[in-house]
C-alpha cells in the first residue's frame, strides 16, 4: 500500500483537512490525570491549548466506583464549580472559541482512568450556552482517550495517505463530459479515468471473529453494500480468522487495508484479549492507520483501554470502540439492536470519512449521526482522503446497479434495495469458505429457512467485490434444467447464439462467474423431452454433473442448494430469538404497525415460537397478524404447518381459508408469467362499472360486490402475493404450489379455458389503460417492466382477437405499440402481426363488419415483416380486398371511402412487395382519384411519391417525374403541418439529384430557397447543393456550402456530422490541391474552428 506522508503535530490534535474549509482554528483541551504525580488528593488538570492549567480536587476513580454515569459526570460539574478562579478563566476562553471548535484528549498513563465514563461529563454556563449543556462527547469537535508513556509509536505524527478515486458521474452526466463518446474515456460507472493518478480507494478489512453458530449477530454482507454508497471510493473486504487467507492480504501491498473491523468477541481483563492479542502485530506491519472494535454486545471499559494499549503497544495509533450497552431499552434490548448499532455507526464513519474529514472528526461525527456511543483511543492525527467523495443512497449507487446487472435469473425483491438489511445467516459461511479456496459449495437447510436469500446475498456480494463477472441462477424447483439448457441459457449472455452450447462453455473459461443452481437435487423428475435431451447429450457437452464439476475445475463457483446435508454442506439454520424479533418488528414496521403492547407481548411471543426461527413463516405470520390474533395464528401454525415442508404446508392451510371464488380467480392469475397483478385491477375496479368485467366475475362464482383489489389485499395477507419494484405479483414460493394445483386436480378444462379468457381480457384492458397512461406519463422502469415480458402479454391481446373482439384487440395493441415503437421495438409488431394471420383464417371482404376492417389493419402490419409474403392468409386476403375495390370503384360514402382506403394501401403495398409495379400503379391511381375527388391533400402528396417510385421502378421516369410535378404544383400548403410541405419538396430534390437528374434538381433547390418554411432545411439544402456543384464538376462552388455546414456541426460538437463530411473535402482537395483547399479554407472558416482532417473515403452528406 501507498506510504502515507507523516509530519509532527505540534499543540493540535489535529490541522484542519486541506478538503474541508475551516474558518478557525481547533483547539485542544486536555483533561490530563495529575494523580500519579501527585501527594496531594487525586486531581485532575484542564489545559486549553497555549493557556494556563485549571486544576480540579477530583476524584474521578472514587466517584466512578458504583457504575453510576449521571453521578460520575455531576461529580465532575460540582469539582469544576469549586475551581475558581481557574475554571472561570477557562470557561471563557473556551465559549470565545466555540465547543464546537474544541478538541478534548482524556489523558492517563492508567488504562483504569481512561475506562471511566468519561463519555457523560459535560461543561456547564458559561462554557457553553445553558440550552447546550449536552455531553461534552456529542458537542465537541473530537472526544479522544489517549494512554500517556507508549513508547512503541508517537501518536503525535500526522498520517496523510492522500486517497482518491476518480469521481463517479450520473449516467446522464457522464455522457456529457468532453470524451464521453470514446469508450476509453471513461470507465465503469460514468469514472473518468486517469492514466496519470491510478484509483487509491480506502481499504477496509472485516475481520470476522465469530463462533459458529453466531453467524445472526453479523452483518458483514450488509456492510459490503454499504461500500456502494461510496461508489469506488472505498474497497471492502470480509475475511475469516484462517490464518493463510488473512496472511497473504495483509502483506500484499494492493490489498493491505487502511481500516480495520474487528468483528467478534474480546476477552475481559488487561492481560487476555484473546485471538485479537496475536493479530495486532500483523495488522500494525501492514501500516493499519485505525482499528475499529465492535463485539457485538456489551463491553466494558476497561477491556476497550487493555486493548488499546496492546494496539498502541504495538504501533497501531487509533482503536474506536463501540459501547453497546448505550443502546439497551424496554423497547429494544441491547441482545437485538448491538449489530445494527454497530453497523450504524460503522456507516456513519465511511460517509464522513469519504467526505474527507480526517479520522477523529469523522468518528466524532459518526458518534452525533449514528446515536451510538463511540470510544475513541489513541486519536493519533490521520487523513485519508485528500478530497470529498460522493456518498449516495443504495438505490443511487450505479456501484450496485452494476453488481446487480451482473447477476442474471436472481429474483429483485430478494436483493437491496428492494431487500431490507437483515443478518448475514449462512451467505457468511460461504463467504469465508470461498476465502479459504473451496470453488464447490453446497447449502442445506429446510424450506424457508433462508437458503436462497443467502445465495442472492452471497452473489450480490461477489459482484460488488468484483470477483465475479457475472452469476447465474437456476430454479430447478419447476423446470429439471440439463447442461445443454443451462448454457443455452448463458450463451446469450456472453453474445453467442443460443445454438451454441459448446461455445458458451469456452467463452466461459475467460471468465469468473458464481452459478447458483437450487433444489437441483429435490427437483421433480425430466419429463420425456427432457429426458432425452438429456441421454442424447454429445461428448462436448456432457451431463450437468460433469459440467459442474468443469466449471469448478476452471476457477468457477459452483453452489448447490438443497434439503438434506451431505458431507461438506453448509447448514443454514433457523433465526436465534433476538434475530427473530428483529425481523418480526421491521417487518410490521413496513406495513406501517406499531411494535406490540406490553399487554400482547405474550401473544407475539407464542407466535414467534410457532415460526422456530423460520424467516418465511415469521414474515407470513407477521401479515397474517392483521387478521386474527398473535395467538390464534400461533395455533394454527402448530396444528397445520410442518417445520420439515413449512412452505407447502403454510400455502395449503392459507389456501383453505380464501373464498371459493378467489381462488378461482387466482389460479387464472398464477397461468400469466410475470403478471403485475395491478394491471387486470385498474381494469376490473374502474370506478364507472366494465359490463366486460361481470363475465369474468359470473364464471368465478363471486359475490355481488366483489372487488379484485380486496382479494389481492387477502392473497397477500395470506402469503400468497408479494411487493416488487413496480407493485405486487405473485410469491415465488406460491407459483409451484398454484401450478401444481392444476396439475394434480381433476379440473373441468372447458371452465377453466373460460376463466382464462375472460382474464385475458381483462388483463389486456388493464394493458391497454397503462399503456396510454405510460405514453403520457413517463415512467421507464415500468415501462421496461412492460416490454421485458412483453411476450406474456399476447395471450391476452390474443384472447381478444380470437375472441370476436377486433375493435378491443385493435385499440389495445396500437396503445401498446406506442411503448414498442419507442424502444425500437418495431420490427416485433409486424412478426407478431405475420404469426397471428398465419393462425388466422382470412375474413370476407367486407366494410360492414368490425372483423374484416380488423383484418385489414392487421395486414397493413404485418407487411413490415420479412415473412409476410410466405402467408397464404395475406394472399388470400388481398385477392378478396382487390375484388371489393373493383366493385366499389365509384362513387363512395365517408365509411365506404375509409375503407376503400384501408384496403387500396394494403393492397397495392402487397403488389410493391411482390415487385408487381403495373399492379400496384392500377390501385394507387385509383386511390389518387378518390383522394382528388375528396380533396385530400396530404395523403394525396404523399401518394403522388409513392406512384413516383413505382413508375421508376416499372421503367416510366417520364410518369415518375410527372407525379412528382403534381405533388409540387397541385398540394395547396394551406392546411399543411409547418415546414411539411418543404420537406417533401427537398425530398424530391433529392430523389432527382440521385438519380443524376442534375438541373432538375437544381431549379427545384431555387425554388425551395424562395419558400419562407425552408429556414429549418439550410443546412441540408447547403449539403445537396454541394453535391450537385461536385456532379457537375464545380469542386469549388461546392466549398462555401460545405464550409456553412461545417461551421455549423463544429460549433455543435457534432463528431458523427464532421466524421461524415470530411470525405468530401478529401474530393475537392483530391481535385484542387491541398494547398488550394486550406487557403480557401482559411478564407471560409473562423479562426476557432478547426480544420478537416481528409478521410479518402467520399460519401454523401445530405
Amino acid at each position: 500500500m501507498p506510504k502515507p506522508s507523516t509530519r509532527t503535530k505540534s499543540g493540535s490534535a489535529s490541522a484542519p483537512c486541506s478538503a474541508i474549509d475551516t474558518e478557525r482554528h481547533t483547539m485542544l483541551l486536555s483533561l490530563h490525570d495529575s494523580t500519579p504525580s501527585s501527594d496531594a488528593e487525586p486531581a485532575l488538570e484542564l489545559r486549553l491549548e497555549r493557556g494556563a492549567p485549571c486544576p480540579l480536587a477530583f476524584d474521578a476513580r472514587a466517584c466512578a466506583r458504583d457504575g453510576d454515569a449521571a453521578h460520575f459526570a455531576a461529580a465532575f460539574g460540582a469539582a469544576l464549580a469549586r475551581a475558581t478562579p481557574a475554571w472561570p478563566a477557562l470557561a471563557a476562553r473556551i465559549a470565545a472559541q466555540g465547543i464546537d471548535r474544541i478538541e478534548v484528549r482524556i489523558e492517563s498513563a492508567d488504562t483504569a482512568f481512561l475506562a471511566l465514563p468519561w463519555d457523560a461529563i459535560a461543561l456547564p454556563p458559561p462554557a457553553v450556552a445553558e440550552a447546550e449543556a449536552a455531553p461534552l462527547s456529542r458537542q465537541a469537535a473530537g472526544f479522544v482517550r489517549r494512554l500517556t508513556g507508549v513508547a512503541s509509536r508517537d501518536l503525535d505524527i500526522e498520517l496523510d495517505f492522500g486517497l482518491h478515486v476518480a469521481t463517479a458521474l450520473p449516467d446522464a452526466l457522464g455522457a456529457m463530459q468532453p470524451g464521453a463518446g470514446s469508450a476509453a474515456a471513461a470507465g465503469p460507472s460514468g469514472r473518468a479515468a486517469d492514466p496519470q493518478r491510478p484509483d487509491a480507494p480506502l481499504r477496509v478489512l472485516h475481520l470476522v471473529a465469530r463462533e459458529a453458530g453466531q453467524d445472526d449477530t453479523s452483518l458483514a454482507l450488509d456492510s459490503t453494500l454499504d461500500a456502494c454508497r461510496g461508489e469506488h471510493a472505498i474497497d471492502y473486504t470480509v475475511l475469516g480468522l484462517d490464518p493463510e487467507p488473512l496472511r497473504a492480504h495483509l502483506a500484499e501491498r494492493s490489498t493491505a487495508p487502511h481500516l480495520v473491523r474487528y468483528d467478534g468477541p474480546i476477552a475481559s481483563g488487561d492481560a487476555e484479549l484473546g485471538g485479537l492479542g496475536a493479530l495486532l502485530r500483523q495488522f500494525a506491519q501492514a501500516r493499519v492507520a485505525a482499528l475499529w472494535i465492535d463485539t457485538g454486545d456489551a463491553i466494558d471499559g476497561a477491556t476497550l483501554a487493555a486493548t488499546a494499549r496492546a494496539a498502541h503497544a504495538a504501533g497501531i495509533g487509533n482503536l474506536i470502540g463501540v459501547a453497546h450497552q448505550a443502546e439497551r431499552s424496554a423497547d429494544m434490548p441491547g441482545a437485538l439492536d448491538a449489530p445494527y448499532a454497530g453497523a450504524r455507526a460503522f456507516r456513519a464513519l465511511l460517509a464522513q470519512l469519504a467526505a474527507g474529514l480526517p479520522l477523529s472528526a469523522a468518528v466524532q461525527a459518526a458518534r452525533r449521526q449514528s446515536g451510538v456511543a463511540l470510544i475513541h483511543h489513541g486519536g493519533q492525527p490521520v487523513t485519508l482522503f485528500d478530497s470529498p467523495h460522493p456518498w449516495l443512497e443504495l438505490a443511487q449507487s450505479q456501484r450496485l446497479a452494476a453488481a446487480r446487472a451482473r447477476l442474471l435469473g436472481f429474483q429483485a425483491a430478494l436483493l437491496p434495495p428492494t431487500a431490507g438489511e437483515g443478518s448475514d445467516g449462512a451467505a457468511l459461511p460461504l463467504l469465508l469458505a470461498l476465502a479459504h479456496g473451496r470453488r464447490r459449495l453446497a447449502l442445506a437447510g429446510a424450506p424457508g429457512i433462508g437458503k436462497t436469500r443467502a445465495a442472492h446475498r452471497l452473489a450480490l456480494a461477489l459482484a460488488c467485490a468484483g470477483r465475479i463477472d457475472h452469476a447465474f441462477y437456476f430454479d430447478f424447483r419447476e423446470t429439471s434444467y440439463t447442461a445443454r439448457h443451462l448454457l443455452q441459457m448463458i450463451a446469450p449472455v456472453l453474445g453467442l447464439p443460443a445454438d451454441r452450447p459448446e461455445a458458451a462453455r469456452d467463452a466461459l473459461r475467460s471468465l469468473q462467474c458464481c452459478f447458483v443452481l437450487d433444489q437441483r437435487k429435490d427437483a421433480a423428475p425430466p419429463d420425456e423431452a427432457a429426458r432425452q435431451d438429456r441421454d442424447a447429450a454429445d461428448e462436448s457437452v456432457g451431463t450437468l454433473d460433469d459440467l459442474l464439476e468443469g466449471w469448478a475445475a476452471d476457477g468457477h463457483i459452483v453452489l448447490e442448494i438443497e434439503r438434506e446435508a451431505g458431507a461438506h454442506a453448509i447448514l443454514a439454520t433457523p433465526l436465534s430469538e433476538p434475530e427473530s424479533r428483529r425481523l418480526a418488528r421491521r417487518l410490521a414496521s413496513q406495513s406501517d404497525r406499531e411494535p406490540p403492547p406490553a399487554a400482547q407481548r405474550a401473544g407475539w411471543d407464542a407466535l414467534l415460537a410457532a415460526c422456530a426461527g423460520n424467516p418465511l413463516l415469521i414474515e407470513r405470520a407477521v401479515a397474517l397478524s392483521e387478521l386474527d390474533s398473535p395467538e390464534t395464528i400461533a395455533a394454527g401454525l402448530r396444528e397445520h404447518v410442518s417445520p420439515l415442508d413449512a412452505v407447502e404446508t403454510f400455502l395449503a392451510w392459507r389456501w383453505r381459508s380464501l373464498p371459493a371464488a378467489s381462488r378461482t380467480v387466482l389460479r387464472a392469475a398464477a397461468r400469466v408469467e410475470g403478471l403485475l397483478l395491478e394491471i387486470p385491477m385498474i381494469a376490473i375496479d374502474r370506478p364507472e362499472p366494465d359490463p366486460r368485467a361481470q363475465p369474468l366475475m359470473t364464471l368465478a362464482g363471486a359475490e355481488a360486490g366483489s372487488r379484485f383489489s380486496d382479494w389481492l389485499a387477502h392473497w397477500q395477507r395470506n402469503g400468497f402475493v408479494a411487493h416488487g419494484l413496480h407493485g405486487r405479483h405473485l410469491h415465488a414460493r406460491s407459483l409451484p404450489f398454484l401450478r401444481r394445483l392444476d396439475a394434480q386436480a381433476d379440473l373441468d378444462t372447458q371452465a377453466d379455458a373460460a376463466i382464462d379468457a375472460a382474464f385475458g381480457r381483462m388483463l389486456a384492458e388493464g394493458l391497454r389503460l397503462l399503456s396510454l397512461h405510460l405514453a403520457a406519463n413517463d415512467n421507464p422502469p415500468l415501462t421496461h417492466y412492460l416490454l421485458l415480458n412483453r411476450r406474456h402479454w399476447r395471450g391476452a391481446f390474443e384472447s381478444l382477437w380470437f375472441g370476436g373482439e377486433p375493435r378491443a384487440f385493435l385499440n389495445t395493441k396500437r396503445a401498446f405499440e406506442q411503448l414498442m415503437r419507442r424502444a425500437g421495438l418495431g420490427a416485433e409488431i409486424a412478426e407478431w402481426s405475420v404469426d397471428l394471420l398465419a393462425r388466422t383464417p382470412a375474413a370476407p371482404a367486407d366494410d360492414r363488419t368490425d372483423q374484416a376492417l380488423a383484418w385489414l389493419v392487421l395486414a397493413g402490419d404485418a407487411l413490415a415483416g420479412g415473412d409476410s409474403l410466405e402467408v397464404d392468409a395475406l394472399a388470400e386476403g388481398a385477392r378478396a380486398w382487390r375484388g371489393w375495390l373493383d366493385a366499389h370503384d365509384g362513387s363512395l360514402d365517408d365509411r365506404e371511402a375509409g375503407v376503400f382506403e384501408q384496403a387500396a394501401g394494403f393492397v397495392s403495398r402487397l403488389h410493391q412487395r411482390r415487385r408487381e409495379w403495373s399492379e400496384a400503379i392500377d390501385v394507387d391511381e385509383r386511390l389518387l382519384a378518390l383522394y382528388r375527388r375528396r380533396e385530400a391533400w396530404l395523403p394525396m402528396a404523399n401518394l403522388l411519391r409513392t406512384l413516383a417510385r413505382c413508375h421508376l421502378a416499372n421503367g416510366s421516369p417520364e410518369r415518375a417525374r410527372a407525379c412528382e410535378n403534381a405533388c409540387l404544383d397541385e398540394i395547396p400548403d394551406a392546411g399543411a403541418p409547418p415546414g411539411l410541405r418543404a420537406r417533401q419538396w427537398f425530398e424530391i430534390a433529392m430523389a432527382r439529384a440521385q438519380r443524376g437528374e442534375t438541373e432538375a434538381a437544381l431549379g427545384l433547390l431555387e425554388r425551395l430557397r424562395a419558400r419562407e418554411d425552408a429556414a429549418a432545411l439550410e443546412e441540408a439544402i447547403a449539403g445537396l447543393q454541394a453535391d450537385l456543384d461536385i456532379q457537375r464538376g464545380r469542386h469549388a462552388d461546392a466549398l462555401p456550402h460545405l464550409a456553412r455546414v461545417w461551421t455549423r456541426a463544429a460549433r455543435a460538437g457534432d463528431a458523427q456530422r464532421l466524421a461524415a463530411l470530411q470525405p468530401r473535402f478529401a474530393e475537392i482537395g483530391s481535385e484542387l490541391g491541398d494547398d488550394d483547399l486550406q487557403a480557401r479554407l482559411d478564407t471560409l472558416l473562423d479562426e476557432d474552428i478547426e480544420r478537416p482532417v481528409p478521410d479518402p473515403q467520399p460519401q454523401r452528406v445530405h
